[in-house]
């Protein structure tokens, strides 16, 4: 395995850079699941509103139903600005008061690394109503979610969602029909995405999986969480098995998450006839995100000498695995300048690549060689943090190399201007036999 500095590893990569970098350094991301279940009530209706710092990016809803059924009219975001999922659902012909529980997955984002869009179209007034919306260009699919507008309906008798789920990896798409009695309503889609507020940060893989249940009066199915993936959103589409039937009709779709668990690892979907037998099928989509490819770990060709105290977040690793690439490593850098030492034994630094995130200010990086016959001279590189990125050619050297030489990386902390707080960030650094 590399040698590494300090106690701790580099963390999980989970944006993807400008350059090449390995995964093992970069912020990773994680998303948790949050609840609120609602009383019992004819048309419950429950929203979640997270007190902790997560970004909502998505969520989903259940209905709690025991007798003739509570069906879902809404699982979707809460009002503009708002950092909230909202669900509703409504017992119909039958009375059967239930509670109903909506689920929001929540991204912990504490750098500020993420913005999150959600976009919004309505349908015209029709029994069975549909509705799609598409993501702007710059975004990567999280979720989304339907709102039958049925109270709104001139009848107000009721418009049922039948489905709500992604048909490509950048729309969404709502059906919802009446059932048994006229109910004409218009019925609202909506998308939600993601995107770097860094420049030069690719936007992460999006991957959504499928997964359909038997033929069955009250079908239910789970879609699974690929591994490498974090789930951020889902959906649900119900089919009759005899397309002229009365129908099936939504009673979940939500994170499948243990009893006492926070993390999800699939997304269900529930369905159910109602009041007229009309048995189907349900399909379930698990939507999920990946901030960085899985990348195997390079081969040690030399060690690594720690000169700075342990607990640190970043170290240097040497690694054989990539042509021309000598070392590569991370830095964290707070309000002091941070030193690394890298044993070059008898390879020959040319140039150096280096990158930063999360800086504010500017960046000052200095490379110098050490030991062996002394010092060899200083290379110096200020990064504007729109920039983010540079390539240094090396002051020149001896070759081949004197025993015992190495190489100094000092980063200095990053500040917006005279007298304002330093701002923490990383500095990723590759270390190169060429210029290339």
């Amino acid at each position: 395995m590399p040698a590494r500095f300090g106690k701790r590893v580099v963390p999980t990569l989970a944006v993807a850079l400008v350059l090449s970098w390995p995964a093992a350094y970069a912020q990773s991301y994680s998303t948790s699941v949050l609840t609120a279940t609602s009383s019992v009530a004819s048309w419950p209706t429950a929203t979640v509103a997270p007190t902790v710092p997560v970004k909502l990016l998505s969520g989903g809803a259940r209905s709690n139903w025991s007798g003739a059924g509570s069906l879902l009219t809404l699982t979707a975001p809460g009002a503009p600005g708002q950092n909230a999922w909202v669900g509703t659902a409504k017992d119909h012909l039958v009375a059967d008061p239930a509670t109903l529980t909506v689920f929001g997955i929540g991204l912990a984002d504490p750098n500020d690394d993420w913005e999150v869009g959600v976009f919004q179209s309505t349908s015209v007034l029709a029994a069975h109503p549909s509705a799609s919306i598409a993501l702007p260009a710059g975004y990567a699919l999280a979720g989304g979610g339907c709102s039958a507008n049925w109270q709104t309906s001139p009848s107000g008798a009721g418009n049922l969602l039948t489905a709500s789920y992604p048909s490509s990896s950048t729309t969404w798409q709502c059906d919802a029909k009446d059932h048994g009695v006229a109910g004409p309503a218009t019925l609202t889609a909506y998308v939600t995405g993601i995107r770097s507020k860094r420049a030069g940060v690719a936007l992460p893989t999006v991957m959504i999986t499928t997964a359909r249940s038997a033929i069955a009066d009250h079908p239910e199915v789970v879609a699974l969480v690929p591994a490498g993936y974090v789930l951020t959103g889902g959906g649900a589409r119900a089919l009759p098995a005899d397309p002229n039937g009365q129908g099936q009709l939504l009673t979940g779709s939500y994170p499948d998450v243990t009893p006492a668990g926070s993390v999800a690892s699939g997304w269900r979907a529930t369905s159910k006839d109602h009041a007229i037998a009309s048995p189907g099928t349900v399909d379930a989509y698990a939507v999920s995100l990946r901030f960085a490819p899985a990348v195997p770990a390079a081969a040690p060709v030399f060690g690594v000498v720690p000169i700075s105290p342990a607990g640190d977040v970043g170290g240097i690793e040497s690694t054989g695995a990539v042509t021309g690439v000598i070392a590569r490593g991370a830095l964290g850098v707070s309000a002091t300048p941070v030193d690394r030492e890298v044993e070059l034994g008898a390879a020959t630094v040319l140039c150096a690549r280096v990158q930063v995130e999360g800086a504010r200010g500017p960046v000052r990086v200095d490379l110098q060689h050490v030991g062996g016959d002394g010092p060899q001279g200083l290379t110096t590189i200020v990064l504007d943090p729109a920039s983010t990125y540079g390539l240094i050619a090396m002051y020149p050297q001896q070759t081949p190399a004197p025993a015992g030489q190495r190489l100094r990386i000092t980063a200095y902390p990053s500040a917006t201007g005279p007298g304002m707080p330093v701002v923490p960030y990383r500095l990723y650094v590759e270390l190169l036999t060429d210029c290339h």
